[in-house]
Order: structure tokens, then C-alpha cells, then sequence
């Protein structure tokens, strides 16, 4: 079938084209036709609930912890330790300094958070411990803030007798003040 483009407007060249190629289907005003419409509809929507689907139930292997729960979708829980009060020892002079701090341990664990509440007596006082060992001129450097959270944070998972604190995930200073 040929056309001679001549005769022919070029928005009906246009049509009469993709109709010979076998495309769309397009009627003279230039409109796709309702069943071409109804499919092409039918298709995104079948498109993005297959995607919604999709993501509502992709799951992270990596959160998984040993007995197969998902940790890290489980609220966090805090467990606050206020008003731990240090002696610091200032290394220039003899002046007495003071440090006082409230330490939050972040669980998404039940059974550590329960074993942590139940144990406070313990954890403070391996707190303190590792407190006293920091001299006036380490506390006041801005770099030793996250030293001070991992060693509290190692000096909780290495607690005797309570395995559970392994569990704790992270080691926050909410309250610090040094004079």
C-alpha cells in the first residue's frame, strides 16, 4: 500500500503510517482508540502493584539476628543511668575536677533490656570503673566523646554473668558537664 504524500495533510500521513506499521491505532482526529487506552491502563496499574508488592516484602538478611528475629524492626528501647558523678585528674595541676554525666544504653531487645534494668547496680558501677581512668585533659577533647561511647559500649558487652548485654547496640551521653 503506498501513499502519496502530496494528497495527504501530514498529520494523516502521520496516522495513516502507524496504522500501515501496525502500531496504535489512531482515528482521523487523531485520538488512541478506547481498547488500546483501557489496555494500556490495566497494564501500569498491574506495573506498580507488583512493585508495591514487591518492596512490602523485601527483608534485609543482614537484620536477622541468631535465632532468626528481626532486631533491627523492633522499637528501641532506652535504659538511663543519671547523675554518675567522677573525680577527674588533671595531669598540669593537682586541681580537683568533676564530671557529671547521665549514660542511655539502646537495646531492641526485651529480654537484654530486662537483664540491663535488673542489673543496674552492676552496670554502673563497671560505668564508674571505666570513668575514673580518663583524665581532665582527655574528657575536654571533642575526638574522645565516641572513644568514651565504644569503651563503655565494649565494657557492657564484656560484663560477667550477663550475656544478654551483648545485645546492647549502641552507648549515648545524654548529659555531660565538666568543671
Amino acid at each position: 500500500m503506498s501513499f502519496s504524500s502530496e494528497s495527504l495533510q501530514p498529520f494523516q500521513l502521520l496516522t495513516r503510517i502507524r496504522c500501515a506499521g501496525g502500531s496504535l491505532r489512531v482515528n482521523q482526529k487523531g485520538a488512541i482508540s478506547m481498547p488500546v487506552m483501557v489496555l494500556a491502563g490495566i497494564i501500569t496499574v498491574a506495573v506498580i502493584a507488583a512493585g508495591v508488592f514487591w518492596s512490602m516484602n523485601q527483608r534485609d538478611d543482614s537484620s536477622l539476628s541468631d535465632n532468626g528475629s528481626t532486631l533491627s524492626s523492633a522499637p528501641p528501647q532506652f535504659l538511663i543511668f543519671k547523675d554518675i558523678i567522677v573525680n577527674l585528674l588533671n595531669e598540669e595541676t593537682d586541681e580537683p575536677h568533676f564530671m557529671q554525666m547521665d549514660i542511655t544504653l539502646m537495646t531492641r531487645s526485651s529480654p537484654c533490656y530486662e537483664a540491663l534494668d535488673s542489673n543496674q547496680p552492676v552496670i554502673r558501677n563497671a560505668l564508674l570503673d571505666m570513668l575514673v581512668t580518663w583524665s581532665f585533659q582527655e574528657i575536654q577533647l571533642p575526638e574522645n566523646r565516641d572513644v568514651l561511647r565504644q569503651r563503655a559500649l565494649d565494657i557492657i558487652h564484656k560484663l560477667p554473668n550477663l550475656p544478654k548485654a551483648r545485645e546492647v547496640a549502641s552507648v549515648l551521653i545524654t548529659n555531660m558537664v565538666v568543671q
